[in-house]
């Protein structure tokens, strides 16, 4: 009837009016702080302090002519502990370990979108999507990288029956051994391919420590070697500077003249028993004979006994 539209319409309008009332209430609350600080206005230099979370920097000026405490802090920030890290940092390495399930992939997923220009959504793992990269240095890009490079441990492990990335039967045992007997796939992450003269990769993977030695370019592992380790004291530096020149792809001398490296897990597998097996027994013991020269003829606070099977130095 039209006497219940009308007390409809009166209950609506004191809903309306309470609100109305409620919100002019709120306002006034929330704007006496404002009116508080408006009326004792902060100093210029606190308003910026406050604003990325500092300490307001002290502007008396002391009788001895030497500046606050808050100055000088301010003048050397390498007091604060976290500023030790060092100012205006751009790069920094990083190596991260989860012990157990702690979602690793999950993790994966965060540094594939720490890129810049990425757009991949779900298919962080997938480096080909579009042209997201990284900074480093010279002004060149990283890509990133995941589970793409096989693990190599010695045939019918125990300890590694079965890994994430994938098993290759690798018999030898000292870094050199495994980088000329047991060469990774040429075809590799973006901007690593086995041609390439750089590897600038942001590789996440369960794989070992060192064993990019299996995968790195040919020519990224020649010059690390002839810069750092070929020592003129040792025989055998100059034999494994030319195995390493062996695994470029088109050299036949790989495999004592009869073979080029595996470029697949297939020809892998095929030369195995031919090229493999007695590369990495002649790779070992060069590498053990180098190894003992180079102890010799170098400083060395531990006895060879100790340090004949500490290759740490050479992953490193």
């Amino acid at each position: 009837t039209e006497c219940d539209v009308l007390a409809k319409r009166s209950v609506r309008k004191k809903r309306v009016l309470s609100f109305t009332l409620e919100k002019k209430i709120f306002l006034v609350v929330l704007a006496l702080p404002l009116l508080a600080i408006i009326s004792n206005p902060l100093p210029p230099r606190a308003k910026i302090a406050n604003s990325i979370f500092l300490p307001p920097i002290s502007t008396t000026t002391n009788t001895d002519n030497t500046p606050s405490t808050a100055v000088r802090q301010q003048r050397n920030p390498s007091k604060e502990p976290i500023r030790s890290w060092g100012c205006h940092q751009k790069e920094t390495p990083l190596i991260y370990v989860h012990i157990g399930k702690s979602g690793g992939g999950s993790v994966r997923a965060r540094f594939a979108a720490a890129a810049l220009g990425y757009r991949r959504g779900k298919n962080w793992a997938k480096p080909n999507k579009d042209n997201h990269y990284y900074p480093m240095p010279n002004n060149s890009k990283g890509k990133f990288c995941t589970s793409r490079n096989n693990n190599y441990h010695v045939v019918n492990s125990t300890l590694y029956k079965k890994t994430f990335e994938g098993n290759f039967n690798c018999n030898a045992t000292t870094p050199i051994g495994m980088a000329i007997a047991c060469p990774g796939k040429t075809r590799g992450c973006l901007k690593c391919g086995v041609h390439a003269e750089h590897c600038r990769t942001v590789y996440a993977g369960h794989n070992a420590m060192g064993s990019e030695i299996n995968w790195l370019p040919p020519k990224i592992l020649q010059q690390w070697w002839s810069e750092n380790w070929e020592h003129p004291k040792s025989t055998h530096a100059s034999a494994i500077k030319e195995a390493l020149i062996s695994l470029n792809p088109s050299d036949e001398r790989w495999c004592f003249g009869e073979a080029k490296r595996p470029a697949n897990k297939e020809d892998h597998n095929q030369l195995y028993d031919k090229c493999s097996l007695p590369l990495a027994s002649l790779m070992d013991g060069q590498f053990h004979q180098y190894w003992q020269q180079l102890h010799t003829h170098t400083e060395r606070e531990m006895p060879f006994s100790v340090a004949k099977n500490n290759f740490s130095p050479i992953y490193a």
